[in-house]
C-alpha cells in the first residue's frame, strides 16, 4: 500500500497533497480501525486509488472533522459513505450547516481505543486531540507542525516566519493569533502529556515515530513552566 503508512497496531495515515494561497503545506488523513470497523479523521482530497486502499482495511463507518479548519473535504467523505456517522468539531456546524446529520465532539471512542481532550484557550480552533492505546499514538491536527524542511522556497519561507521550519510544536500562528486562554492550553496539555505517547501523527508535517511524549513536554515547555 504505497499511500498508506501503518503507526501502529489499528492505525495509519495517508499524506495529501494541499496548497492553500500558495503554500503546499500537505494535510494528513488518520484512519483507526475497530474490528472491521474504520474511523476516517480529517478526510483529505483523495484519490480514487487511496480509498481503495483505505476500504481493503475495512469499512467505512465514522468521519471526523476533529477542528474547525480541517474540514474541506469532509462532504466528500460523506457522498461516499452516507452511512457512515460524522463527528465534528463544536461550532463548526454555525460555518457548515451542510454537513448531513454530523454531531458535535465529544462523543465517547472507549470501543475505539480512543480517549480524547478537547483543547480549551483555543475557542477559533476547537480541536480535540485522541490518544489512541493500542499504538500509544497521540492524534493531533494544528496543534504541531513537524517540518524539518521544505523543497518549495515560499513554502520554507512561510514556515521560518512561523516558526516550524526545522523544528517540531506548535507555530507562531496558533501561539499569538489562535491562543486566547494559555491557563486553559497548559491545564489540557499537563493532562495530555500523562498519556504513555510514543508517537505523534499532526495534520502538517512528518509524523513522529518514537519518544512523542518528550517531545510534546519539550514543545510547550514554554507554556506549562509558566503555570
Amino acid at each position: 500500500m504505497a499511500h498508506i503508512q501503518e503507526i501502529g497496531p489499528e492505525l495509519w495515515t495517508v499524506k495529501h497533497p494541499f496548497s492553500m494561497a500558495g503554500l503546499r503545506l500537505g494535510t494528513t488523513t488518520t484512519v483507526v480501525r475497530h474490528e472491521e470497523e474504520l474511523m476516517v479523521i480529517s478526510p483529505g482530497p483523495f484519490k480514487e486509488t487511496q480509498w481503495k486502499e483505505v476500504e481493503a482495511l475495512g469499512r467505512v463507518s465514522l468521519l471526523v472533522a476533529p477542528n474547525k479548519m480541517h474540514h474541506l473535504f469532509l462532504s466528500d467523505a460523506q457522498d461516499r459513505y452516507p452511512e457512515a456517522r460524522t463527528l465534528v468539531a463544536p461550532g463548526l456546524l454555525e460555518k457548515r450547516p451542510d454537513l448531513k446529520g454530523a454531531v458535535e465532539l465529544p462523543q465517547s471512542l472507549i470501543e475505539w481505543g480512543l480517549q480524547q481532550r478537547l483543547l480549551g484557550g483555543l475557542p477559533d480552533l476547537k480541536e480535540t486531540v485522541f490518544w489512541h492505546s493500542p499504538s500509544r499514538t497521540l492524534i493531533c491536527t494544528d496543534l504541531v507542525f513537524n517540518f524539518s524542511s521544505h523543497p518549495h522556497f515560499a513554502t520554507r519561507c512561510f514556515l521560518c516566519l512561523n516558526g516550524a521550519n526545522g523544528s517540531f510544536g506548535p507555530t507562531r500562528v496558533l501561539k499569538h493569533l489562535f491562543l486566547k486562554d494559555r491557563e486553559l492550553l497548559a491545564a489540557d496539555l499537563e493532562e495530555i502529556v500523562k498519556w504513555p505517547i510514543e508517537n505523534i501523527v499532526l495534520g502538517h508535517g512528518d509524523n513522529v515515530i518514537g519518544d512523542g511524549r518528550a517531545k510534546m513536554e519539550s514543545a510547550f515547555g514554554w507554556l506549562t513552566r509558566a503555570r
